[in-house]
């Protein structure tokens, strides 16, 4: 059976103001991963996508990017995986607040 890993994301440090107390957002749980495209399982292609993000008050992701890539043919699934994410929202002082800058990696290796 094909399978692919799934990076953890990497937390780039948003901007908030000197002396807040920011927790960071945290994925929650998601039963699949981004969709390996089926014409890239029969190339045993590879490749790792690069992806910036908001996460919004509720969790939500808005404003999905691809910083950079390995393989331009796994972008779309990426980002499609992107925009169906969920986490839970940051926090300052234990209200809900937006994260500017998320970053994430999301590697698409095939393992027999």
């Amino acid at each position: 059976m094909k399978h692919f890993l799934l990076l953890l994301a990497v937390l780039a440090v948003p901007s908030v103001a000197c002396g807040q107390e920011m927790k960071f957002s945290t994925p929650r749980a998601m039963k699949n991963g981004p969709v390996y495209p089926e014409k890239l399982i029969a190339k045993n292609a590879t490749g790792q996508v690069n992806l910036m993000f908001d996460i919004d008050k509720t969790g939500h992701t808005v404003n999905c990017q691809v910083i950079s890539s390995t393989n331009p043919e796994f972008n779309e699934s990426a980002l499609d995986h992107c925009r169906q994410s969920r986490y839970t929202p940051a926090t300052v002082h234990g209200h809900p607040a937006v994260e500017h800058h998320h970053h994430t990696t999301l590697s698409f290796d095939l393992d027999n």
